[in-house]
């Protein structure tokens, strides 16, 4: 499975209900996991050698409200954010941090109409 599930069903255990790879436009508040691609592994060598991967992603969030947005940006946040060896789908993240501060993108319109967007970018470490 990629980060992107992996996420979308760690957020699902917050009953935050996510799209992977899509932001829905038939609605103003949405949840989205986007896979950003990550760096390059990290190889460890000797008696147990092992590769860390190290991949990213993005959630972007449309609120309508930028009160909802502000606390759902933290719940994301407080379950996320400097976690380390945690389980996500079937996956072990050994670390997941925010690469950048919430960033707040603007209005943007949906088919529903004008909503408020903000972007949460994270970088995560599995192993091998």
């Amino acid at each position: 499975m990629s980060v992107a599930y992996d996420i979308r069903a760690l957020l699902a255990s917050a009953s935050i209900t996510a799209s992977v790879n899509n932001m829905p436009l038939n609605v103003t508040d949405a949840v989205a996991v986007f896979e950003t691609g990550g760096m390059p592994p990290d190889y460890t060598h000797g008696t147990a050698p092992a590769i860390d991967d190290k991949p990213s992603f993005q959630i972007l969030i449309h609120n309508a409200s930028k009160t909802a947005a502000d606390t759902l940006i933290d719940t994301i946040l407080s379950m996320i954010d400097g976690k380390m060896n945690i389980t996500a789908g079937n996956q072990i993240y050994t670390e997941i941090r925010q690469s950048t501060p919430a960033i707040y993108l603007g209005r943007v319109q949906t088919d529903a109409g004008e909503t408020n967007e903000y972007s949460l970018n994270f970088t995560a470490r599995t192993r091998r």
